[in-house]
């Protein structure tokens, strides 16, 4: 047993191959710790040394690549005379041992670096007794929960006493969850899944006839399961299931029945010559209906083939995928108008996509209620905490439905998502919520670790796209910062209006003005006293004072103090001084009087 594992540990390791999937998912529950959360450089140490490992090249882990692909060294380094290798390869031992020895003690997964090397051990930890659980987290909601209708108990008995929760977390059934709870002790929390939208993939039919281009459609179909599982908020049945139905006659509606499903997605696909046509309809089964159709057409070669694949598949998650596709918009199209007190907590996580879309004060505090509501029902449902975790961050960016001093709700959101990541470390939202909350504390370094983290795990995220380039033309980082925005408009035509305010901003720096107010009639929601802030700025720098006044009355009746706060929340939001000396020289002009910026 290597030396990070903490004295009287109960457990045995197993060092037989890990799946890959299984060592990065600890490598993420890692760095999202309390130990490695304040240090990115012992956090890229760690990373660097798991990805050389898993990629083959551990042999090459010596100081001198260490040192100069981890910190920055140049080709001069001598280990001999600088000791930066040594020192913080002592202090990454140590800080594992610490993470092992408390919230990481009943992970199923270890990382260890022996001393003498600096080479990491991968490790399965198993326990010694049937009942003695091998991982304290009671279990996320599975992502492709319908994956194993057919002997599942036999298969959760063999992960449980075996691997562990988090190796089949992703196999979930009803009863399931009883023999886990019953095994493992956690029945006396009566945890319960939270129900989400549920969708099957059909393979897409081949058009033209020849047997030989079935790859095509088959393919598609089975990436498109697979990216669709990328989204915790929804379940998806395997494509071992639905393959049974590639040359199914049947009416889609009662193969949608037989499945059980919400939603079923069908298609096909005709390569002729150089041309390649794609069909897509998605069903609403419990309607009867199709509520989303579309035609995607592409030139071809043998060499691009994968790629328009690829491009495809893409485009088709944007349109019907949580959070801004048509199952999303089905599904909040009816819970708007619904009673929040009714929700349960998937319904409540959708409730708060809506509230994020009209920014209104009353909005928020439902959402904030019905979540707040909602991680007491279900303690365990991380897109509940990373949800609830914007919520919070409302408060202290917007000043809506404020309960506690800004510092109080700061953290509140902090510890939201850091509880979001811990329960679920596959969980893009998660992370994403955590690297807000960081860019809200000005840690800028370990906003960007985590943004890039929560990218990786799920680049079809149109609201995690547009938030992370947001706050990236924010700090000023444009290049970066308008591709992820303009990625998520493109890719999901009807999607909420402060995705476009990066371009309102780039416009409004560069004293462009007719262009800013263009992009700002577009991004205008009634109810929310930004809008009117950035247009009134608009206007005063045109001149425009008729419409000027207008804005400045709505700021006034929305956010009667904004006078006094502007400054400050422009701050709040890491809006450099220049820009904040540009924008209230707007205000100022459109009649609006402020206090100017103290420098």
């Amino acid at each position: 047993m290597s030396d990070s594992h903490p004295k009287g540990s109960k457990e045995t390791p197993d060092t037989s191959e890990i799946p890959p999937d299984l060592v990065r998912a600890e490598l993420r529950r890692i760095l999202a710790s309390e130990e490695f959360v304040a240090s990115v450089q012992l956090g890229k140490f760690l990373k660097y040394v798991v990805e050389e490992k898993l990629a083959g090249r551990d042999g090459l882990l010596k100081a001198y690549t260490i040192a100069t692909n981890v910190f920055g060294r140049d080709e001069s380094f001598d280990p001999q005379i600088d000791s930066i290798v040594r020192v913080e390869g002592s202090r990454l031992r140590q800080r594992l041992m610490q993470y092992y020895g408390g919230v990481g003690r009943d992970n199923p997964v270890r990382i260890s670096i022996p001393r003498g090397t600096y080479v990491p051990v991968f490790e399965r930890m198993q326990p010694n007794a049937i009942g003695e659980k091998p991982h304290r987290e009671a279990p996320r909601r599975g992502r492709a929960a319908s994956w194993c209708r057919v002997g599942m108990i036999a298969a959760i008995v063999v992960a449980g006493l075996a691997v562990g929760l988090f190796f089949w977390k992703d196999f979930w059934e009803d009863d399931a969850e009883a023999a886990f709870a019953t095994s493992s002790g956690l029945a006396e929390q009566a945890y319960h899944l939270p129900s989400g939208p549920s969708i099957a993939v059909l393979p897409f039919t081949n058009l033209s006839g020849d047997p030989q281009q079935d790859y095509f459609g088959i393919g598609l179909s089975d990436q498109i399961i697979a990216d669709l599982t990328r989204f915790g908020e929804i379940e998806v049945i395997s494509q071992f299931t639905t393959h049974r139905f590639a040359e199914s006659q049947n009416d889609p509606i009662k193969i949608g029945e037989r499945l059980d499903v919400g939603y079923l997605l069908k298609g096909s696909a005709l390569i002729s010559g150089d041309k390649i046509r794609v069909t897509a309809k998605l069903i609403n089964i419990n309607k009867n209906t199709i509520i989303w159709s579309e035609e995607y057409e592409r030139r071809s070669t043998v060499a691009n083939i994968l790629d328009i694949q690829d491009d495809i598949t893409e485009r088709i998650i944007f349109d019907i995928a949580p959070v801004y596709g048509e199952i999303y918009r089905d599904i909040v199209n009816v819970i708007k108008r619904q009673d929040t007190n009714s929700f349960d907590a998937y319904r409540c996580v959708l409730y708060s996509y809506y509230a994020n879309d009209i920014n209104s004060p009353e909005v928020h505090l439902r959402a904030r209620q019905c979540l707040e509501a909602a991680i007491v029902n279900d303690p365990y449902y991380s897109e509940a905490w990373s949800s609830l975790a914007g919520e919070y961050l409302d408060e202290y960016r917007f000043g809506f439905n404020v309960k506690e001093n800004e510092s109080e709700v700061e953290q509140k959101s902090f510890d939201a998502a850091r509880r979001a990541v811990e329960l679920d470390p596959q969980s893009a939202p998660a992370f994403h919520a955590l690297s807000v909350a960081h860019f809200f504390r000005g840690e800028m370094d370990l906003f960007e670790w985590f943004a890039e983290m929560a990218l990786s795990l799920n680049p079809n995220n149109a609201g995690i796209l547009a938030s992370i380039g947001l706050k990236l033309t924010i700090l000023d980082r444009w290049e970066r910062g308008l591709a992820l925005v303009n990625k998520a408009i493109m890719l999901s035509p009807v999607h909420p209006k402060w995705f476009g305010f990066s371009l309102w901003l780039s416009s409004y720096k560069n004293k462009n003005y007719e262009k800013a107010l263009l992009e700002m009639k577009k991004m205008m929601m009634p109810d929310f006293y930004y809008s009117h802030v950035f247009q009134a700025m608009t206007y005063g720098q045109l001149g425009d004072m008729d419409n000027a006044r207008v804005s400045v009355a709505r700021i006034l009746k929305l956010q009667p103090d904004y006078p006094d706060t502007a400054v400050n929340m422009f701050r709040r939001l890491h809006f450099s001084e220049e820009t904040i000396e540009q924008f209230v020289d707007g205000l100022h002009k459109a009649g609006l009087n402020i206090a100017e910026p103290s420098t």
